[in-house]
């Protein structure tokens, strides 16, 4: 029988998620009915039935895993239906499924303690992330050191906690451990939303907290009588000008950014796309592209089709034309759930091109082109996964493994 989304509820119906009196108690007026003492009662009643959901889910992704149909790697193989099921990203996906088969195969005393409600999801988290480095029974001698005092400890204690331990298990391995870490170190930029950005930077200990005593003592000097800055947001500025040496709001940079006309010409309010952030707002990007130095570049394209004009359909090799159309138009891997930005992906031919006879189909154009990552690229060509596009031409459909199905739009 084949296995499609359909069937999930189905399976929902026969084995509900909330028993009925905790369906009552998500009601208003039954919280109402309750003293301070009974909702606390109650809290403590809910974080326990979540644990140990989130130990069955454990359970769950772990037996996933192991299902035969992911035989060429269980983590990368069943994380990418996860990813696709519970419309996460991949990697997110790849590490709960990992996180998952390490708990319940080395840490069976924590997994009893998170199905019970006695340790926290984060805890547990943390004596996994801690001893990933350590062999197995270095990481099982850390977990007898700390799990019985974890029921007490707030997440952070329980960090401190196992720092401790794997320093007393493994001393030696740490000192290596942390030389190699050092070799890490690096600066790297994360979108955010309303148009920031976060800029983290991985330092040693020590010099981490040597920078932020340096911009914290900026950020107090440069706050003068009148300044309505808080401290956090002098921090902030202190941070951009120490990097930088810049005092003003925008330094000069080069960016691109995928805009319709109508938007540049005020005729419209349509987001345009700035790569290495995403969507920003019609006034950025007129604001950007009115700058001294920004430079234009345009794509022509047959109004009725969307085609580019001057493409070769014949050919196996998209024109840069027809390689930028599907960068815009796509924006990331065209893969369920990937991020890969198009930038950094392949071009591919989503109905196989034809190289002795390329009238047959397959064609090189817009319509029959996908942005896929490496990875995902591979696992079509090389994997158990299939990919059907729709007559339009606009919806591509994923067949898993397992049998399930998942659509992406142009």
């Amino acid at each position: 029988m084949e296995n499609t989304q359909e069937s999930t509820t189905d399976f929902v119906q026969e084995f509900p998620v909330m028993d009925r009196w905790l369906q009552e108690a998500v009601d208003e007026g039954f919280l109402a009915g309750l003293d301070g003492g009974a909702l606390m009662d109650l809290l403590e009643w809910v974080e326990c039935r979540e644990r140990a959901t989130k130990a069955v889910r454990c359970g769950v992704l772990a037996a996933v895993a192991r299902q035969s149909v992911y035989g060429r790697g269980a983590v990368q193989d069943a994380a990418t239906e996860v990813a696709c099921a519970l419309r996460i990203s991949e990697r997110s996906a790849q590490a709960q499924v990992a996180e998952a088969l390490v708990l319940t195969r080395l840490f069976p005393e924590a997994w009893g303690g998170l199905a019970a409600g006695r340790v926290q999801v984060t805890q547990v988290r943390a004596l996994i992330e801690t001893t990933s480095a350590l062999d197995d029974a270095a990481a099982r001698d850390v977990q007898e050191r700390v799990l019985g005092k974890m029921g007490e400890q707030t997440p952070a204690t329980t960090r401190r906690a196992l720092s401790r331990a794997v320093l007393k298990v493994d001393p030696e391995g740490a000192a290596r451990r942390h030389e190699a870490a050092r070799k890490d170190r690096r600066v790297a930029h994360y979108p955010e939303a309303d148009g920031m950005g976060t800029v983290s930077a991985t330092l040693a200990a020590e010099q981490a907290v040597h920078a932020m005593a340096v911009i914290d003592a900026h950020a107090r000097a440069s706050k003068q009588p009148g300044d309505a800055r808080n401290l956090e947001q002098a921090r902030a500025d202190s941070f951009y000008q120490l990097v930088t040496g810049c005092q003003k709001a925008y330094p000069p940079a080069v960016v691109t950014v995928t805009v319709g006309v109508d938007t540049l010409l005020g005729i419209d309010q349509e987001p345009g796309d700035l790569v290495g952030y995403g969507p920003v707002t019609a006034r950025t990007v007129r604001r950007l592209a009115a700058q001294k130095d920004a430079v234009w570049r345009r794509l022509l394209t047959e109004p009725a089709t969307g085609l580019v004009v001057k493409s070769d359909p014949y050919t196996y090799r998209p024109t840069a034309d027809v390689r930028r159309l599907v960068s815009a138009r796509d924006g990331h891997c065209h893969f369920p759930g990937c991020a890969m930005p198009a930038s950094r992906t392949d071009l591919d031919h989503v109905v196989e091109f034809d190289h002795r006879r390329p009238e047959r189909g397959g064609l090189t154009t817009a319509q029959n082109l996908q942005a896929l990552c490496r990875r995902h690229h591979q696992l079509k060509t090389h994997g158990d996964w299939s990919v059907r596009l729709s007559a339009t031409g606009v919806t591509t459909t994923w067949t898993a493994p397992s049998g399930r199905r998942y659509e992406t739009v142009a």
